[in-house]
């Protein structure tokens, strides 16, 4: 029994069926089982042109190939976009974000992930500072999409920017500079604190000074160390000459030499910390390790030394920071200066 040139047989388990040749190569099985019961659908569908029709398009149409998922436009972003532009360092810190947090955003299409979704995800996120600094790594991405034709708008777009602020860094009073002191002659890493204290550098600057950068009359800084050991340029990209001051010179008479590995042999993002956090328990000193840098700047403040040379010193491009962010009025100092106004008057 035949339909349009479509032969009805009979298979070997008894069931009946026809295959309908809808283009070269493509058919469509029909079953029944019964050989009217076979003809009957056949006829129904071949008439039904529409349905053919329709049918053939969709076998035939060319494949959309599917979104890729957020963590596959990751890897894409991460290759096309910031490998070729970034430092090391950052793409590491990228990599480090992807592991920690946006692992939870990996299998999402990326096109159907939505502002809730993101807003979420955010909001799980308990430190000010790596929220503030996800929600900008998510808005590169979704940015990027734009322009790979992936989504039409971006998700973070209803999304409010919380930005972080880092709270003030206030300088040592000298009463906590004296304990401090004391305190820190005993540990094996005070070369690192007493740059940090008496000549201003940053916590990687003064882990990465080297024997040879220690000169007679002076410190030449040139570089930093990052969280992984490695020399990279300084924060501002710059070199400068750091005067030895009378509290520095018996570190430098110590550390001065020829060698151009750093002073304390290998050190990274870790190194002094948890010394540091010793001598704050017995000293009762609450400030953080990069208060000392503060106190550098507070001290030339009291000292009279102008903002513009202490910004030169602790590597400012611009005198602004130095007076905005570093140096602090002590309540004691304050009390000398209105006496002087007062003389004056």
């Amino acid at each position: 029994m035949k339909y349009k040139n479509t032969e009805i047989k009979k298979r070997t388990d008894g069931r009946w069926y026809a295959r309908y040749k809808l283009d070269n190569g493509i058919y469509k099985y029909i079953y029944g089982r019964t050989q009217l019961e076979c003809y009957e659908k056949l006829k129904e569908f071949a008439d039904n042109k529409k349905l053919v029709k329709n049918m053939i398009q969709s076998i035939t149409a060319p494949k959309i190939p599917p979104k890729p998922t957020f963590g596959e436009f990751f890897e894409t972003w991460l290759t096309q976009e910031k490998i070729p532009k970034c430092k090391p360092n950052t793409i590491r810190g990228l990599k480090s974000k992807y592991k920690n947090y946006f692992y939870k955003l990996a299998n999402r299409p990326i096109d159907e992930i939505t502002t809730n979704e993101i807003r979420t995800f955010l909001n799980e996120i308990t430190s000010s500072c790596t929220k503030d600094r996800c929600y900008i790594i998510l808005s590169d991405i979704f940015r990027h999409a734009i322009n790979y034709d992936l989504i039409q708008v971006s998700v973070m777009q209803k999304i409010t920017h919380f930005k972080h602020k880092d709270k003030p860094r206030e300088p040592l009073t000298h009463e906590e500079e004296t304990l401090f002191v004391k305190q820190a002659e005993k540990s094996n890493y005070s070369l690192i604190f007493f740059l940090m204290l008496y000549e201003g550098l940053r916590t990687s600057e003064a882990k990465a000074i080297t024997p040879s950068d220690i000169k007679d009359d002076y410190i030449v800084v040139n570089k930093a160390i990052n969280d992984y050991g490695d020399f990279v340029p300084t924060k501002t990209n710059n070199k400068r000459i750091v005067p030895i001051f009378d509290k520095f010179k018996p570190y430098a008479d110590k550390y001065r030499g020829t060698s151009t590995t750093p002073c304390l042999g290998k050190v990274n993002k870790h190194t002094a910390v948890k010394e540091y956090t010793e001598i704050q328990k017995a000293t009762n000193i609450t400030k953080q390790m990069y208060s000392l840098r503060h106190t550098f700047a507070t001290r030339c403040e009291e000292a009279g030394i102008s903002v513009k040379q202490t910004a030169q010193w602790l590597g400012h491009s611009n005198i602004q920071t130095t007076l905005n962010n570093y140096i602090n009025i002590l309540g004691a100092f304050e009390k000398e200066n209105i006496k002087k106004k007062n003389d004056i008057d």
